[in-house]
């Protein structure tokens, strides 16, 4: 009977042909082996010697190259040889130890194993050779019998292994290292989330995709495990796009069994049919799961860097939580100061928030600064708090000295916001003092003009004076969307700046959706 001959690491075993299949995953990926030889007798010695290895559940596919130029284009055309039987005497006597210099130093290969192989003794390579292209073995061809031809391609397997495990782990503690810090500065969960996923595939090269699945805790609410809504909080490479999908509507069936599996039990690390599943609870209270495609086995190293990294992703949860918690707090704080000055006239900080924010996108303001203008601009009319009320509330027209006292809030609020070091505060500082200036140079309170006026000065100013005119103050009503337009139209590189003005314009209904989420 036919038998396969199946090598597990330390332990040479037969197994029937029948049986090949439970041997070896489906989606196992062969071991490359090179035969690098001019000899065509050699290639189909060495094939009729090994092709029916399996070695740590993986079969093995060679790869046959009759010259060293031909082997060349062939190592440019895969990247994951794993050992190359190299002839050293082919077109030239040295054309072999060309091609082991040309693998190590240009295509910058310390992987790969390599095994000499000569059938004319005398052209030996020199010691410094063998230590100087990381020669792992060198034979006579007659001496290589099927039993050597094995060993060596058994011990070359393993030592291509190793390396690559220490060169994953390598890298793997490197990406972490350097990505710890980022993932600290992350100011919201998903993008955390978003990069542990993206590192930890790399490390354990899960190519197809990895999703953080998330069950939120609920106070007081006692949900069975039918009934628990369990959603996708994260996702990396196929997955981008998945977040906030249920699991049965993106994942098949044999994948949300092992993360079922993961949850009822509680396990917290398991491998099975492909799947790298790992499962972990908050200090929050939020229940979790990990999971990853294309894994079929992990090193030791590897398996603890993922369970220690893994076992700290709640902490780093938690800090988040807090960060986020300190941040919301002192966004609801200027949202509040800001609608406590400005108390009868609604929601019109919250709007002008808004649409600051759209208009820096718009603009092309990173994430990052655009959101600095949002939470800053609600403070722009700050000094008004030492305006005296009868002025600040006039029904009627100001006259000159009410005027000179209203415009003196700029100055007033752009003093008490200075002194800040905080990012935010200072743009709030920018805003409060530049919100009043003009395109045209006739505004106040210094008569800049064009982009003199700080961008952040002019994107609230557009956001203020549209949101005022269309809505309703003690000394007039709420002008229409139309007439709001023709004015921005018709002022419009004089009051306003042109290119932000045209962005309003033309993105009214996105404008006006925006207004009607907070209305008065």
């Amino acid at each position: 009977m036919n038998k396969k001959i199946k090598f597990n690491d330390d332990a040479v075993m037969f197994a029937e042909e029948s049986t090949r299949s439970s041997v070896i995953h489906a989606e196992a990926i062969p071991w490359r082996v090179m035969i690098v030889d001019d000899d065509p007798a050699v290639h189909e010695v060495t094939l009729l010697a090994l092709a029916d290895v399996i070695f740590n559940e993986r079969p093995i596919q060679f790869i046959s190259a009759y010259s060293a130029a031909d082997a060349k284009i062939k190592l440019n055309q895969h990247d994951d040889i794993a050992l190359i039987f190299l002839d050293v005497v082919m077109e030239t006597d040295d054309a072999g130890l060309k091609l082991a210099e040309y693998i190590r130093y240009e295509l910058d290969n310390k992987l790969v194993r390599i095994v000499l192989r000569t059938g004319q003794p005398g052209q030996a390579p020199e010691h410094k050779i063998i230590v100087n292209y990381d020669i792992n073995d060198y034979k006579e061809k007659t001496e290589l019998s099927a039993g050597k031809l094995f060993t060596a391609l058994v011990a070359g397997l393993r030592g291509y292994e190793s390396m690559k495990t220490i060169d994953a782990s390598r890298k793997g503690l490197r990406e972490i290292i350097n990505t710890s810090v980022d993932f600290f500065l992350l100011s919201n969960q998903r993008g955390f989330a978003r990069g542990v996923l993206n590192q930890l595939s790399a490390f354990i090269q899960s190519n197809p995709g990895a999703l953080l699945v998330r069950q939120n805790k609920v106070e007081g609410v006692a949900v069975s495990y039918q009934q628990q809504n369990w959603k996708i909080f994260s996702g990396s490479s196929k997955f981008d796009n998945d977040v906030d999908k249920d699991l049965a509507n993106v994942l098949p069936g044999i994948a949300i069994k092992k993360i079922d599996k993961a949850i009822k039990t509680k396990k917290h690390f398991f491998i099975e049919d492909g799947y790298l599943v790992t499962y972990f609870e908050d200090h929050v209270g939020n229940r979790n799961a990990l999971i990853f495609e294309g894994v079929h086995k992990l090193s030791e190293l590897e398996h603890d860097l993922i369970r220690l990294f893994t076992n700290n992703i709640s902490v780093c949860f938690e800090n988040i939580h807090l960060v986020q918690e300190l941040d919301d707090s002192q966004k609801e704080i200027i949202y509040l100061l800001g609608t406590a000055i400005e108390k009868e006239v609604g929601n019109h900080v919250k709007r002008v928030a808004e649409v600051s924010y759209f208009l820096a996108h718009k603009l092309g303001l990173s994430e990052k600064d655009a959101l600095i203008v949002k939470q800053a601009s609600p403070l722009h009319d700050l000094g008004k708090i030492g305006i005296p009320h009868h002025i600040l509330n006039k029904p009627g027209k100001h006259d000159s000295e009410e005027q000179e006292v209203m415009r003196s809030h700029v100055m007033i609020g752009y003093n008490m916001l200075k002194q800040s070091k905080r990012d935010v505060l200072q743009a709030a500082a920018v805003i409060a003092l530049t919100h009043h200036e003009r395109w045209d140079g006739k505004g106040y309170p210094d008569g800049k003009k064009a982009e003199q006026i700080h961008l952040y000065g002019r994107i609230t100013m557009v956001a203020d004076v549209t949101d005022a005119l269309l809505s309703k103050r003690v000394y007039k009503e709420a002008w229409s969307m139309s007439k709001t337009l023709k004015y921005v139209r018709e002022h419009s590189g004089t009051e306003f700046d042109p290119k932000i003005a045209t962005i309003f314009i033309e993105n009214i209904d996105e404008i006006k959706a925006i207004r009607d989420l907070s209305p008065d």
